[in-house]
């Protein structure tokens, strides 16, 4: 039987960022039996701030896990790591440094280099990092994505073109996404069906609409298509997101 997204809605975005920190530190405790790194990859948004909150508390009582985990990006805007629209550059100040996360473990998308550059150097960090499945793709052992009021999910928008540095990569490049930056780095398909656990965190308002959408499975969403990929994925919804 395929098994159905797991919906838990909850009244606003702390107690969402909280759920949600929980679980993806559970979820890293049990990828620890693995000797291969931990992995995860981080997103930006309006839940960032208390989601990182979360896992810095909960990460600074697990020193164990810490040094065991490496952190990698679900998406980035190509713009230097200290712009204020870098996803990096937030989860550097408010989580990576206050974990006292060596650099080594902080695999950050170059988005001050061309684009295609930028993804094939991802790609590679995560290869050499990730345990590989039967099919050759790194599996991130946690990946955290939002959802637009589009639908979309990390730089996936719907009716734009990921080109790819080859054609198993799992970073690619959006040349003309519709929020600005139009640039963007993003993981691809081929890794978000390796990964081994997929939590969205969908909250703000104007998202009812995208996000019955997808639930009843149109495809022309990125989120829908992530779900019929992906149909473990764990959703994590704020009342706000649910309000026409």
């Amino acid at each position: 039987m395929t098994p159905e997204p797991r919906v838990q809605v909850f009244t606003d975005a702390t107690a969402l960022a909280a759920a949600a920190a929980a679980d993806m530190v559970a979820c890293l405790q049990a990828a620890r039996v693995n000797p291969c790194p931990v992995t995860i990859a981080l997103s930006g948004g309006r839940v960032a701030m208390p989601l990182f909150r979360h896992l810095a508390s909960l990460l600074a009582a697990r020193p164990e896990l810490v040094r065991r985990l490496h952190w990698f990006w679900a998406d980035e805007r190509a713009v230097p790591p200290d712009h204020t629209d870098s996803n990096y550059g937030l989860a550097r100040k408010h989580l990576l440094e206050p974990l006292h996360i060596p650099p080594g473990q902080q695999h950050r998308i170059h988005g001050e280099l061309p684009p295609m550059e930028a993804a094939a150097l991802a790609d590679v960090a995560l290869r050499d990092r990730a345990e590989t499945t039967c099919g050759g793709v790194p599996a991130l052992d946690v990946v955290w994505l939002g959802m637009g009021e589009d639908g979309h999910v990390a730089s996936l928008f719907p009716n734009c073109r990921v080109e790819l540095p080859h054609p198993s990569s799992t970073y690619g490049v959006v040349q003309d996404a519709p929020k600005p930056p139009p640039v963007r780095i993003t993981l691809t398909w081929h890794a978000l069906t390796a990964a081994r656990n997929i939590l969205v965190l969908v909250a703000g308002p104007g998202k009812a609409t995208a996000f019955q959408r997808a639930l009843q499975g149109d495809t022309a969403l990125p989120l829908a298509r992530l779900l019929r990929m992906r149909p473990d994925t764990r959703l994590y919804v704020e009342n706000d997101a649910l309000r026409k």
